[in-house]
């Protein structure tokens, strides 16, 4: 009898990464906070980083990430009370400070009136320009991909971003937990797990509900595994003193491989972004 469900039981060990990938990164979207736009500041050049970013003004939950935008002559003191009260709360922050070295050092020691507004969370700009800007988005999207949390899909403009950080990060990540594990087995059941999440996590940020393409899409990576072991075992054999390399490289370039898929894959069927309604 215990024999009938030996298939069973491999079937689910096969599956439970995967399905845990799929519910996990679908509410997480649910319960990811808001880009708003802090209080204080430069206005009008808060206004043009709200329409890159697609962030609302507002109040802004300990969940959310606050932006703010700091120049010569603003009210940066109103700014660094604002961002402070919501690093206090447990938010994340950026100020984008603009100016000259000059001025960008007197704008520095007005936000560091507030103890909780430290160098670290500054982003130093001449201007903003369209180069500046699109450091912006990507100072942004790795704040969020660090943090672990996505954003809501209401709020798509960043969504590119997110999602290349996301591939990124996981590559290298997978790539070196391979270079270090010599169980191949052992390593491929992690991969798996771990482009699972990530093409999960890709498909949540376009897709407001479960369907086909996004469960289709991470049930087909468990097929990976077992070809990255087999690819690996035939590499390291024919050049055995190379194995780290070949585990760490070969782990990484199928990572990426994934990220990109799961990026065109949800970009075909995603749901039109509120800007485009």
């Amino acid at each position: 009898m215990a024999e009938n469900f030996t298939p069973v039981r491999a079937g689910l060990r096969w599956a439970r990464p995967l399905a845990t990938a799929v519910v996990k990164a679908h509410f997480d979207a649910r319960r990811a906070g808001e880009l708003v736009i802090a209080g204080g500041g430069d206005a009008r050049e808060a206004s043009r980083v709200a329409e890159l970013l697609g962030a609302r003004r507002g109040h802004a939950a300990p969940g959310d990430v606050m932006v703010g935008v700091a120049a010569p002559h603003a009210a940066n003191h109103d700014l660094a009370v604002a961002v402070g009260d919501h690093r206090r709360a447990g938010g994340e922050a950026l100020v984008v400070v603009i100016g000259t070295p000059v001025q960008r050092r007197v704008i520095e020691r007005e936000l560091r009136a507030d103890r909780d507004v430290g160098i670290s969370v500054m982003l130093m700009v001449d201007a903003l320009d369209a180069a500046d800007l699109v450091r912006v988005r990507r100072r942004v999207a790795n704040m969020i991909v660090t943090r672990g949390e996505g954003l809501r899909r209401d709020y798509a403009s960043l969504q590119p971003d997110i999602a290349r950080q996301m591939e990124h990060r996981t590559a290298l990540r997978v790539g070196v937990r391979a270079a270090l594990v010599a169980d191949t087995e052992r390593s491929a059941a992690g991969m798996k797990s771990s482009h699972a999440r990530l093409a999960a996590d890709i498909a949540s940020i376009t897709d407001a509900n479960f369907d086909a393409k996004a469960v289709g899409l991470v049930a087909a990576l468990g097929l990976l595994a077992p070809a990255w072991r087999a690819g690996a075992g035939r590499l390291t054999a024919l050049v055995p003193f190379t194995r780290i390399a070949v585990r760490g490289g070969i782990a990484y370039s199928v990572t990426r491989l994934v990220g990109i898929g799961a990026q065109r894959v949800a970009a075909l069927g995603r749901a039109p972004h509120q800007e485009e309604r």
